[in-house]
């Protein structure tokens, strides 16, 4: 029985794409050096996926200026980017609904200092149980370390949670953990895939 689903944050319960480029184009300006394209795939990717300290290193060459950039990032105000963010539709909907059924929810998100404001401004307090993110537990996804910790938390084994994903990060963590794993808008292996949050409910009837 499926007693936690937990999420991860950016492209699954937001489309945070154009906020995260804007944010790292903020911090690549800051230190003269060009913006990231829309375009260019490779560096979204990065963007999108690692950790805050990660994507910086693989943003600048030199790694002195990398590590001044890093710095600089703690004292930006993320919140000037949170215009740029939407809300996959149904999530809160669909986290109610699971919660009604004895169900917790979280979230494991490569996200450091940025995700407890924004947990708190976009009301995930509201649905959310419990979360890890990478000011938590240091290793970031594809380490599993975030999403051991939360069955740790919850007294849960892994057959117990669902990790729902949307990233090859997201899945080799869940794989590492031995939690089972759905992909949110994507397909992985013979994971199963949904393209909506509601689609989530099929899945836990049939498990």
């Amino acid at each position: 029985m499926v007693k936690m689903v937990i999420y991860d944050c950016d492209g699954v319960i937001f489309d945070s794409k154009k906020a995260n480029l804007e944010y790292y184009n903020y911090i690549l300006k800051h230190f003269g050096y060009p913006p990231v394209n829309e375009n260019d795939k490779e560096k979204l990717l990065i963007i999108h996926t690692y950790s805050n300290d990660n994507v910086i290193l693989n943003l600048f060459e030199d790694k002195d200026i990398a590590k001044k950039a890093i710095e600089f990032s703690k004292s930006v105000d993320y919140s000037q980017f949170y215009k740029y963010m939407t809300m996959e539709p149904e999530f809160f909907e669909t986290c109610n609904l699971l919660k009604s059924y004895g169900i917790k929810i979280a979230i494991a998100t490569n996200r450091s200092k940025t995700f407890p404001h924004l947990f708190k401004y976009f009301n995930l307090d509201k649905v959310i149980d419990d979360y890890a993110t990478v000011s938590i537990i240091k290793n970031p996804k594809p380490a599993p370390d975030m999403l051991l910790y939360l069955l740790n938390r919850n007294n849960l084994k892994p057959f117990e949670a669902l990790y729902v994903g949307d990233a090859e990060i997201d899945y080799i963590a869940s794989k590492e953990a031995k939690i089972p794993f759905i992909g949110y808008k994507k397909s992985f292996n013979n994971c199963p895939k949904i393209n909506k949050h509601s689609e989530i409910l099929k899945h836990l009837q049939n498990r």
